[in-house]
C-alpha cells in the first residue's frame, strides 16, 4: 500500500500548499480565516474542505521549505482546534507579556517621545479597554500631522509600509 505525503502542488506556473481539512475539525473551522506564514509574509486563507494558499514562487527549490513550514503551521492549527482553549500558566503569560514589551522597549528606550505621544497611548489604551477601537490599530498614518518623531516615527512608517 502506497502512502502519499503532502507536497507542493504546481498549478499553472505557481506552487501551492493544498491540504484537506481533517474530518474531526472540519465543522469547527469551515468558513473561518487562517493567516498562513509563507516566507516572510502572512497569507489569509478562508478554510473550506481544504486549505489552499499560493507559496508565491515558481521555483521548486524555493517552494519546498515554504511548504514545509506552512504545512507545519496548518497542522498545528488543527491540533489547537482539537484541544480547544487552554489556560495559560503564570510563566507562559509572563513570556507573552515579555514578547509584547520587547518591541516597545526597543523603540522607546533611547527616545521615549513627548508627553503628547503618551497621552495618545493612554487614550488609545482606554478606548481599547472599552472596546471602542482595536488594540493593535495605529491611530494615525506616518504622514499625518502629529505622528511621532524619532524611532517611534520610523516604527510607524514600517507598520504602514507593510
Amino acid at each position: 500500500m502506497r502512502i502519499s505525503m503532502p507536497s507542493p502542488v504546481k498549478i499553472e506556473e505557481m506552487f501551492y500548499l493544498r491540504v484537506r481539512v481533517p474530518a474531526d475539525v472540519q465543522k469547527k473551522v469551515r468558513g473561518s480565516q487562517l493567516k498562513v506564514p509563507i516566507g516572510d509574509s502572512l497569507k489569509t486563507v478562508v478554510i473550506s474542505n481544504a486549505v489552499k494558499v499560493s507559496l508565491q514562487t515558481k521555483e521548486a527549490l524555493e517552494a519546498r521549505p515554504w511548504f514545509v513550514s506552512a504545512l507545519a503551521f496548518v497542522e498545528a492549527h488543527w491540533d489547537a482546534v482539537r484541544k480547544g482553549p487552554q489556560s495559560l500558566t503564570h510563566k507562559a503569560s509572563l513570556a507573552i507579556a515579555g514578547e509584547i514589551r520587547q518591541p516597545w522597549i526597543g523603540i522607546l528606550d533611547d527616545d521615549p517621545g513627548t508627553p503628547e505621544i503618551w497621552q495618545r497611548v493612554i487614550g488609545a489604551d482606554k478606548q481599547a479597554a472599552e472596546g471602542v477601537s482595536h488594540p493593535l490599530a495605529a491611530p494615525y498614518s506616518p504622514n499625518q500631522e502629529g505622528c511621532p518623531r524619532g524611532p517611534l516615527r520610523r516604527h510607524h512608517k514600517r507598520l504602514f509600509e507593510r
